[in-house]
């Protein structure tokens, strides 16, 4: 009796992993985006420049053949992002990147998405605990259903950290709509997931901030702060979302020489949507942005205005 006690709930974990990874199962290895090897190199020119070591992620590119002029000019050798050239994108979390760069270096990137895995079925547990829905069977039929008719396993089993927007808003919505107080574990665990998450992408601290927001609203206006402690510990770790940020600008700073930059993600988006490109032309070159002086290439989208592509691009020429 004894041992069937312990054999259920280690089978049910393994279901439940097995339901969230098929898809990388199936596949033969994790799935790959075109900004997961960003993420990598950041972490690994972290490490490369604390230890010294090198990967294969440490090599330059190869330039292109004097021989063919054709190619040079269609492929340019230099990526946007350059230490040499004193260019460093804050757009990738190097936070995240560490987690990549784990799972690469113990092999094949399994670890990471089994982590992720782990930590999807962690916070759903702590969800369902806070809303006193016991941890039974029907919690493993649930998890197992997600995998299987979800897209929730393909999120699992990216190598990019869209997952832990789901983490930021389970953890939220159990530390403001929790009926009662939680277990300190509870408080700690969740510290620990939801500082992580939105240490892995600024979108996260956007989400997190709002629903804080909303909950300090909702709270006044029915004069109820019984869950006060999940407050503190959302306000807690959007400090330290804050704290990691400054730290890799400051990082990037004395180690390259100049500080980060973010790609203008939301005026890629107001210029792809219209209203920007329409204020851009009625005022440059009055208005002084840097982006008049590629009025000219406007209208675009947002991939082709940050990155370039079929045809030159915005920030990525600026």
């Amino acid at each position: 009796m004894r041992n069937l006690r312990i054999i259920f709930p280690i089978l049910g974990l393994l279901l439940m992993l097995f339901a969230l990874l098929w898809p990388a199962i199936y596949n033969g290895e994790p799935f790959f985006f075109s900004d997961t090897t960003a993420y990598i190199r950041g972490a690994d020119a972290a490490f490369h420049k604390l230890t010294g070591a090198s990967t294969p992620w440490s090599l330059e590119e190869e330039p292109v053949s004097t021989g063919d002029l054709d190619a040079a000019a269609a492929a340019p050798t230099l990526g946007i992002s350059s230490v040499k050239d004193k260019t460093v994108l804050s757009g990738r979390s190097v936070y995240y990147g560490a987690l990549l760069y784990i799972g690469d270096r113990i092999g094949g990137f399994w670890f990471t998405i089994i982590a992720q895995a782990i930590v999807l079925v962690l916070a759903m547990a702590l969800f369902f605990r806070a809303l006193e829905v016991p941890l039974g069977a029907q919690f493993v039929l649930t998890v197992i259903v997600l995998g299987l008719t979800t897209s929730v396993s393909f999120y699992v089993s990216f190598l990019m950290p869209d997952l832990f927007a789901a983490v930021a808003i389970l953890a939220c919505a159990s530390l403001i709509g929790a009926r009662g107080s939680l277990r300190t574990w509870d408080y700690l665990i969740w510290l620990v997931l939801l500082a992580a998450s939105l240490a892995f992408h600024t979108s996260h601290v956007l989400i997190t901030a709002t629903m804080l927001a909303l909950a300090l609203v909702w709270n006044t206006s029915r004069r109820s702060w019984t869950n006060w402690c999940g407050l503190v510990v959302i306000g807690a770790c959007l400090a330290v979302a804050v704290v990691a940020e400054a730290v890799f600008g400051w990082a990037v700073n004395r180690i390259v020489g100049a500080p980060p930059i973010r790609p203008p993600f939301l005026m890629a988006r107001l210029i792809e949507d219209g209203s920007g490109y329409r204020y851009l032309k009625n005022s440059c070159p009055g208005s002084g942005f840097e982006a008049c002086n590629f009025v000219d290439r406007l209208p675009m989208d947002a991939e082709e205005f940050i990155w370039g592509g079929g045809r030159p691009g915005v920030f990525s020429d600026a």
